[in-house]
């Protein structure tokens, strides 16, 4: 007599003190158990039970929310560096328009004229008045 013990999803009815089946042949597509090389062992491990599910899916779950974590904590902190580069650069255009504004100021005619005649003692020229004949 052949023995053979169907998986537990679609096995119910009578069975031996070894757990096999009595008197029933296979279902098409399956294997008998004494074919089974790893069939002695797989009531004591079993090849993929529930718990072994949830817990891939769990690892699974922590890893994206790992990434989650570290990939939100990555954009903050990258919004600040921008925050503080925008408030660097706005100091330094700032910056930027006060020496313009001063650099017009000290090279403008009156305050060169103004600051020769102070520091190095130029003095203005006479003041001519030309006749042009036509």
């Amino acid at each position: 007599m052949l023995v053979y013990v169907p998986p537990k999803k679609w096995a119910k009815g009578a069975r031996s003190r070894r757990g096999v089946r009595i008197g029933q042949a296979p279902p098409v597509g399956r294997t008998p158990r004494s074919l089974d090389h790893a069939g002695a062992f797989r009531h004591i491990v079993p090849a993929s039970s529930d718990w072994t599910r949830w817990v891939r899916w769990a690892l699974v779950c922590t890893l994206i929310g790992l990434f989650w974590i570290w990939q939100r904590t990555m954009v903050v902190k990258v919004g600040r560096e921008v925050h503080r580069l925008q408030m660097e650069r706005r100091q330094l255009v700032d910056e930027v328009r006060d020496l313009r504004a001063l650099y017009a100021r000290l090279s403008s005619f009156e305050t060169v004229q103004k600051r020769t005649a102070r520091e190095l003692g130029f003095a203005s020229p006479p003041l001519r008045i030309l006749e042009v004949e036509d």
